[in-house]
């Protein structure tokens, strides 16, 4: 049985590497922390805003090769976006600041299995999440778990206003910081390259996804930006995604007000910014577990919205995440993604 779950489980992250492209900055001064982050993906991309909780038990989904499981238990908690279900993580915050996004990377190819027990790249954006506050932390998640993830890249930043770029290339994980991060801009190109195309003013002919012009619009605005204020810190993040989407691709843009633990957003099928406090929910375990459709029709704050989903809407849900990327998956196969998944209970 344990196999079987394996197997479907890793039916999730079968998505392939050119599926979708994205665009992602930070903007930190002492005054302001920004994370803010494009989706971009041709077909209508529907999903779910989840709530997870602090001090749950989980694990991974398959073995190291001496047949060791991931296990944790959550310790802080943290809201995420995701195309599919609770714990497959696209984007999110926790409650100290730390904020993920995630987007392809065409090409990338992920360390080999060894002794430390793995994660899938969007389940490893969970981790990090329930266990990290800082970019210091996460840099050490490396001794204690394998990254598996050969089709994306990751955009981090922590509270305290530090961004961290984690991709795979030929076998390795690759970290980008301070002196090796010097524009915190990401999209669908190794950094490296992306970095020296701007430097030298170039945009290859071969540009896939306009990855490159992508990071040197990102880029050009955020080394000419002068210290924002509160007024216009928000309109000015909306306008630089605005820049760097993919029109008429672009499905969702969330700006992560760090500082303030304040998520805004909006989508292609629900144009008007909404937003929510991460300090307006109970993070305890014993609460409900609530989400809220991506694609809502609310406006302003829309925390009082969220509620606990039936599994027959999140069957709905897990169906057109994966239909969005020409995927079909049995009720069989879904009802045992989430039995898995529900398994996960308060620590006590």
């Amino acid at each position: 049985m344990q196999h079987r779950i394996v197997i479907i489980l890793l039916l999730i992250f079968f998505i392939p590497a050119d599926s979708f492209s994205c665009s992602a900055f930070t903007y930190a001064t002492d005054g302001q922390i920004i994370l803010a982050a494009n989706a971009d993906w041709c077909k209508r991309a529907d999903g779910l805003i989840t709530v997870n909780k602090r001090n749950i038990v989980k694990r991974g989904d398959s073995p190291s090769m001496t047949g060791e499981y991931a296990t944790w238990k959550s310790k802080y908690g943290s809201i995420t976006f995701t195309y599919i279900c609770r714990e497959i993580v696209q984007y999110g915050m926790n409650e100290t600041g730390l904020t993920v996004s995630t987007m392809g990377l065409p090409g990338s190819k992920s360390p080999g299995p060894d002794h430390r027990p793995p994660l899938a790249g969007n389940v490893w954006a969970q981790y990090i999440l329930d266990n990290c506050s800082s970019i210091e932390e996460v840099l050490n998640v490396e001794s204690k778990i394998r990254l598996y993830s050969d089709k994306d890249q990751y955009l981090i930043c922590d509270g305290h206003g530090k961004s961290l770029v984690v991709q795979c290339k030929e076998g390795e994980v690759l970290y980008f910081y301070n002196q090796s991060l010097p524009i915190p801009v990401l999209t669908n190109e190794e950094y490296p390259v992306c970095l020296s195309n701007y430097k030298r003013n170039k945009i290859p002919f071969n540009d896939p996804y306009h990855s490159n012009r992508r990071f040197q619009i990102g880029s050009n605005a955020l080394e000419k930006t002068p210290e924002l204020n509160d007024n216009q810190v928000l309109d000015y993040s909306f306008d630089l995604l605005d820049k760097m989407a993919q029109h008429p691709c672009t499905q969702w843009s969330i700006v992560f007000d760090i500082k303030n633990r304040t998520v805004y957003y909006k989508t292609k099928y629900s144009p008007n910014i909404k937003n929510f406090k991460l300090g307006d929910f109970d993070f305890s375990c014993n609460t409900d577990k609530l989400a809220l459709d991506v694609n809502n029709d609310f406006n302003g704050n829309v925390g009082q919205y969220f509620t606990e989903y039936s599994r027959k809407h999140r069957l709905d849900v897990m169906r057109k995440g994966f239909h969005c990327f020409d995927m079909i998956r049995t009720d069989e196969q879904l009802n045992m993604i989430i039995d898995f998944i529900d398994g996960f209970q308060c620590a006590n």
